[in-house]
């Protein structure tokens, strides 16, 4: 889901190679710099239901996949 929400919002194929340790990679494929990094992770909030904390969300350009993957809702 994670993944799927990240080709969409401009990753495309490369989501492919996402791995636990991607960091920077992500916010790059969705064709976003440092200025506008935080409004990525709130773009990917609104569209998978993630609740990422300002902590993280600070500090985004280093944020991992397997970071995100955790604050990813569970099904209950």
């Amino acid at each position: 889901m994670l993944a799927s929400a990240i080709a969409q919002l401009g990753g495309g194929v490369r989501v492919k190679q996402l791995r636990p340790e991607t960091t920077d990679d992500i916010l790059a494929w969705m064709g976003t710099d440092s200025l506008d990094a935080v409004e990525s992770m709130m773009v990917l909030e609104e569209e998978i239901g993630l609740e990422i904390p300002d902590s993280v969300a600070e500090r985004s350009a280093t944020v991992s996949f397997r970071e995100l993957v955790l604050l990813m809702p569970r099904a209950e």
